[in-house]
């Protein structure tokens, strides 16, 4: 039987709890979140998709803690950024957790990193970022054949696309297809009006973020404040030519 946790079950908490649905284990699912309504929603969401399923876990609702096994197999934490360093201070002080899935934008603050990275020392705990492009198959694939490539362009854009929050996710896939960790970030030509987010206290920004590596792998994102336009993402080299339209499942490649 494998102990599963997820702290934070709104929009992004609910969708990892209906993906558990899927396990082919013995498992046990521990759905911790202070607001009686979103676990209701959860919930919902959950018996939505498990009644379609051979998943036999046994899931428990609950506001905080005190009713998880002391020994956690993977934990998941799925809060806002502003109380993740406390959500993820507390757990591990109080429990053993082997594995830790962590949402991004994983913290506000240089000095929180830190923080957790000591802590994740401490207690001897491997965590990974969700960033789940460098699973998808097709991605797997693209990085096999841009493998060698001496430059790499990437641009990536779409109507509140969310700067704030998804930036990361588009610099990590970069980062992936390319092999190449460091990028220097040049904020210019974001819009100067910053905008609230859709998530209250929080902020976001529209225009353009370009980076680039000292081995040629450049990168724009580009939010647009107004239109319609879908996710596009658009990948050039010395290998091929790539772009992706991600929402309806095609890629168009030349090489």
């Amino acid at each position: 039987m494998i102990n599963i946790v997820i702290i934070g079950s709104g929009q992004l908490g609910s969708r990892h709890l209906q993906a558990l649905s899927k396990v082919d284990r013995p498992s046990s699912i521990f759905v911790i979140d202070p607001s009686e309504e979103a676990l209701n929603i959860a919930k919902q969401r959950y018996e939505q998709v498990a009644q379609n399923s051979n998943n036999t876990a046994f899931v428990n609702y609950a506001t905080s803690i005190e009713g998880v096994p002391n020994t956690i197999d993977a934990a998941i934490i799925a809060t806002n950024s502003d109380i993740r360093k406390q959500v993820i201070s507390h757990l591990l002080k109080n429990r053993v957790v082997k594995y830790l899935i962590i949402e991004k934008f994983m913290f506000q603050s240089l000095q929180d990193y830190q923080d957790i990275d000591t802590l994740l020392h401490k207690h001897e705990v491997k965590a990974f970022v969700n960033c789940p492009r460098r699973m998808w198959p097709f991605y797997k694939e693209l990085k096999e054949m841009l493998s060698g490539a001496t430059y790499i362009n990437y641009e990536v854009s779409a109507t509140n696309l969310g700067i704030g929050c998804n930036a990361i996710h588009f610099l990590d896939h970069l980062a992936y297809l390319s092999d190449e960790n460091d990028f220097f970030l040049n904020s210019l030509k974001l819009d100067k009006l910053i905008i609230q987010s859709k998530r209250k206290g929080f902020i976001e920004f529209t225009g353009s973020l370009l980076g680039y590596s000292n081995t040629k792998k450049f990168i724009e994102i580009s939010s647009f404040s107004s239109g319609n336009v879908p996710l596009i993402i658009n990948i050039s080299s010395d290998k091929l030519r790539c772009i992706i339209r991600e929402v309806e499942g095609k890629a168009l490649i030349s090489s």
